[in-house]
């Protein structure tokens, strides 16, 4: 089992990498009902600026917590100390296709008494960052 991952000590940690498939991003469209052309036709967005399906934004900031996991299972326990106040600063930078492996990269980005702040970001497979934003947590 991996250790605990503090949010308050641990300056910056990076996640194993995960590759988003196309059975992925079917599945968050039948999830969230979002068949848009964008994420789930190969005919139309073949001749689109992206030449290919993207996925949806939201797969790749779910990831971000998901990929941190179990180290940081503590953080969203409910009978845990430390709990997610939300996030702020949410930017889809880059597209994320089927076959990209994401990884998630969490630096503290301010720390008080009480709150510790991590900038999240998750990198693809050439290190580019598809999505950034601030997740805000509140430690005893």
């Amino acid at each position: 089992m991996a250790e605990p991952i503090s949010p308050v000590t641990s300056e910056q940690v990076i996640s194993q990498g995960r590759t988003v498939t196309e059975a992925d991003i079917r599945t968050w469209a039948g999830l969230v009902h979002d068949y848009t052309a964008l994420h789930v036709d190969a005919e139309v967005m073949g001749h689109s600026f992206f030449g290919r399906p993207v996925a949806h934004g939201y797969i790749a900031l779910n990831l971000a917590i998901g990929l941190m996991f179990p180290g940081l299972a503590d953080w969203y326990a409910p009978d845990r100390a430390q709990l997610s106040m939300g996030w702020t600063d949410v930017r889809f930078l880059a597209p994320v296709f089927a076959g990209d492996t994401l990884r998630c990269r969490r630096t503290v980005r301010s720390a008080a008494a009480d709150r510790v702040d991590h900038l999240v970001e998750m990198l693809n497979q050439d290190d580019t960052v598809v999505v950034s934003g601030v997740e805000h947590l509140m430690v005893p």
